[in-house]
C-alpha cells in the first residue's frame, strides 16, 4: 500500500460539462446503457471482426467523453500490475508453439499464451478506460434519476426501486466525503509523527488508527442521515416527479443502436455458422 495513494484527487460520482460535451448531448439513460452496453461487450464478444467493431465504438466513446487524460493515465496506471501478471501467467501456464524458456527453472513461454495474456489485458484496460468516460459523463444525480427511470418496470414486481436508488446515490455522495475526511485524519496523524513504516504489515498496523476513525464517522453520518429522512417524513413507497430529465430522443435510440452492433454482428455470426 502506498502512502501517496490518498494524494491522488479523485473523486467518484463528478462531472464536468466541458468534459463531456458531446455525451451529454444524450439522454443521462443513453449514455448510461451506451457505457455499460460496451462494457459487457467487451466481456462477452471473441477477437474476429465484431472486436475490431467493438474497438472502434470505444475510442469513438472516449473521444466523445472527452475524459482528461490524467484521469485515464491514473486509471491505467492503478492497474499496470495486474496487466503484467496477466500476460505472465498466460504465457507460462498456456500450451503451444514455446517462444522462450527460462533457464534452470525450465518455465516455456509459449506464442499462444502471450496473446491470450494481451487479449485479457486489453479486456481490462477498455474496462477501465470505459469507467473513467462514464464516471465523468453522468453525474451522481443523473446516475441515480436514470436508474430509477429503467429500473421502473422492477416496481410491479414489489422490487423498492426507488430505495435501491436512494442507497446508490447516498453512496455516491458518501465517497467523496470520505475521501476528504481519510485526508484530514492523514495530515492529522503525521502532524503527530504518524510513520507508516515498512512492508506489507507494518503498514496494515500503522493505517489501523486511520481507518477506526474514518469508520466511526462514517457509521455518524449513516445514523445522522437517517434521523433526517425520518424527521422529513420520507417514504420509500411515495410516487416522485424529477426535475431536469430530458426526454428519449432518436439520437438516443441510434447511439444505442450503434453501440449494441458488435453484438449483433457476433450473433449474426453465430447463427450463420
Amino acid at each position: 500500500m502506498n502512502d501517496d495513494t490518498l494524494n491522488v484527487d479523485l473523486k467518484m460520482g463528478t462531472t464536468s460539462a466541458s468534459f463531456s460535451f458531446r455525451l451529454s448531448h444524450l439522454d443521462a439513460r443513453a449514455r448510461l446503457l451506451c457505457g455499460i452496453g460496451l462494457i459487457v461487450q467487451v466481456v462477452l464478444i471473441p477477437p474476429d471482426e465484431s472486436m475490431l467493431l467493438l474497438a472502434l465504438l470505444i475510442v469513438l466513446f472516449i473521444i466523445a467523453g472527452r475524459p482528461p487524460l490524467a484521469r485515464l493515465a491514473f486509471g491505467l496506471v492503478a492497474i499496470v500490475w495486474m496487466l503484467v501478471l496477466t500476460v505472465l501467467l498466460h504465457a507460462f501456464t498456456t500450451s503451444g508453439h514455446i517462444l522462450w524458456t527460462v533457464p534452470v527453472v525450465g518455465w516455456m513461454m509459449t506464442i499462444e499464451g502471450l496473446q491470450n495474456g494481451a487479449l485479457l489485458a486489453g479486456r481490462l484496460s477498455a474496462i477501465v478506460l470505459l469507467g473513467v468516460t462514464l464516471s465523468l459523463s453522468v453525474s451522481a444525480l443523473e446516475a441515480i434519476r436514470a436508474m430509477d427511470v429503467l429500473l421502473s418496470p422492477l416496481a410491479r414486481m414489489r422490487i423498492p426501486v426507488g430505495t435501491f436508488s436512494l442507497l446508490i446515490g447516498m453512496t455516491l455522495r458518501f465517497v467523496p466525503s470520505l475521501y476528504e475526511e481519510a485526508l484530514t485524519l492523514r495530515k492529522a496523524l503525521r502532524a503527530r509523527g504518524w510513520d507508516p513504516g515498512k512492508g506489507i504489515i507494518a503498514r496494515v498496523r500503522a493505517w489501523i488508527p486511520l481507518f477506526i476513525p474514518l469508520l466511526a464517522n462514517a457509521l455518524r453520518r449513516a445514523d445522522d442521515l437517517a434521523e433526517t429522512l425520518v424527521l422529513r417524513g420520507y417514504d420509500p413507497h411515495a410516487v416522485r416527479t424529477s426535475h431536469g430529465m430530458t426526454a428519449w430522443s432518436f439520437v438516443d435510440s441510434l447511439a444505442l443502436a450503434l453501440t449494441l452492433s458488435p453484438l449483433a454482428l457476433w450473433i449474426t455470426q453465430i447463427s450463420i455458422g
